[in-house]
């Protein structure tokens, strides 16, 4: 099995922010290398797009919730190290 192409070495530190700790699917790729190049800029933004027609749930409750109700199906949707791993392949 290849090595991720993530680290998960900064977790305990991303977990500081609620969002990452009610949906840790949301947990941004830190590329493996990032902590070994000299120069190096973290760009972290919410934006994940969903086929028309699926709902996770009511926006406003977004904040509100966690990661535990959505479906199986609808968690693999936001989960950005996999979507950007595949991205990457």
């Amino acid at each position: 099995m290849d090595a991720p192409l993530y680290t998960t070495e900064f977790d305990s530190q991303l977990v500081g922010a609620q969002i990452y700790r009610d949906y840790p699917e949301l947990l941004p790729f830190v590329g493996r290398k990032y902590k070994s190049t000299y120069r190096r800029i973290l760009l972290i933004a919410e934006s994940h797009y969903l086929p028309k027609g699926v709902q996770v749930i009511p926006s406003a409750s977004w904040y509100g919730g966690t990661s535990k109700v959505l479906p199986p199906s609808v968690a693999e949707l936001i989960h950005t190290r996999q979507i950007v791993s595949i991205g990457k392949n």
